[in-house]
């Protein structure tokens, strides 16, 4: 199993699937194969076979709040968000405290244009853990369409000190403080995004 995560680290993807294939016809019940096989085809976007590896995962066990936050990530991806939100409940009904849970279910509600109950989420995210530079940056998303202009310059500025190489997050700081009349700050923010991504249209 060492073999295959180590092959998974490098990126090998096809010799991973061969390998965890060969695995699973001796072991079909083995949950960390099953992660494995499901992680590899979340990275190929084979978006339906990785979540039959998890739903499989999480009949065999049905307490891993993980296998269902996964599950919620390649949902959403798929653009499923009803069952991305799902997923992520049950990731919640299991572990109450997970923080990266909640943000994503706000992540959907936003996606959804529930404002309130999206803002809900991130609060809980920013309770569990205050320096979650992503819901930071959901909280911000979030108080831009509420037209909340000064909290959604305020959280996108804390989102940035906690991961500056945001790139997102300096394009929507722009946006915010452009929105709100900071003309500095919306120069700074291009500025910085620029020596991100110096192509960058916007900018």
């Amino acid at each position: 199993m060492q073999g295959l995560i180590k092959l998974y680290n490098q990126g090998l993807y096809p010799q991973v699937l061969e390998a965890a294939g060969k695995f699973a016809a001796q072991h079909p019940q083995s949950t960390e194969n099953l992660g494995i096989i499901g992680a590899v085809s979340f990275e190929v976007k084979d978006f339906g076979c990785a979540i039959s590896c998890y739903q499989l995962a999480a009949k065999l066990i049905p307490d891993s709040a993980e296998t269902y936050f996964k599950m919620g990530i390649v949902f959403g991806h798929k653009g499923d968000l009803t069952a991305a939100k799902a997923s992520f409940q049950k990731t919640l009904d299991i572990n109450p405290e997970h923080a990266h849970a909640h943000n994503n279910i706000g992540i959907m509600q936003l996606k959804m244009g529930k404002l309130d109950a999206a803002f809900a989420r991130a609060s809980n995210a920013l309770r569990l853990v205050p320096g979650h530079a992503e819901a930071h940056k959901n909280n911000g998303d979030i108080c831009f369409e509420r037209h909340d202009l000064k909290s959604a310059v305020d959280s996108y500025r804390r989102a940035l000190e906690l991961n500056l190489a945001a790139v997102p997050v300096d394009n929507n700081l722009a946006a915010a403080c452009l929105a709100y009349g900071d003309r500095v700050g919306t120069i700074q923010s291009y500025d910085a995004l620029l020596k991100l991504e110096p192509d960058h249209q916007e900018a």
